[in-house]
């Protein structure tokens, strides 16, 4: 899991920046992705599963000062927490050869499982000092908890080569 991001300024503190996307304060924790599942081959064949993300810990911003940005897209306060995307599932492939006067064949093939996304977590932002912005689409406070994505899926395919008199595949 990812660890807190927290940021606290003084009364006296002056923040201020100037050019375009950039943020007064900026805090942020992001919860790793999950790894992915191992691929397999054979008569039997399933993937592996995909690793469960880590998590988005606490995040906060405490602002007692005086924060100003001059820029498009550059928000005074940014706080988020976002968990990890989920870890994608393993192929698989199966195959069978079958030969002679009566020849069959069967494999089966699944893919694997994706892993599950990471929670976020709170996200708290306060401020009792000034805040401006003078850009276009600058947000005073964005806040914002999302949650990780779980992964794929793994896909699968099975083949089967049979030959004979009476040849069949399952």
């Amino acid at each position: 899991d990812a660890s807190t991001a927290t940021i606290i300024t003084g009364a006296t503190a002056v923040i201020q920046t100037a050019g375009d996307d950039a943020h007064g304060l900026f805090a942020q924790s992001i919860g790793g992705g999950g790894g992915s599942g191992a691929g397999t081959g054979g008569l039997i064949a399933v993937g592996g599963t995909g690793a469960a993300a880590g998590g988005g810990a606490r995040v906060g911003i405490t602002n007692r000062g005086s924060v100003t940005t001059g820029g498009d897209r550059s928000h005074a306060m940014f706080a988020q927490s976002i968990g990890g995307g989920g870890g994608a599932g393993g192929f698989s492939i199966a195959g069978s050869v079958a030969a002679g006067q009566t020849a069959g064949g069967a494999s089966v093939s699944l893919g694997g499982l994706g892993g599950s996304g990471g929670d976020a977590s709170t996200v708290r932002v306060e401020s009792d000092g000034n805040i401006r912005t003078e850009g276009d689409r600058a947000r005073g406070i964005t806040a914002q908890s999302i949650g990780g994505g779980g992964g794929n899926g793994g896909w699968s395919g099975s083949i089967q080569v049979a030959a004979g008199q009476t040849a069949g595949g399952a």
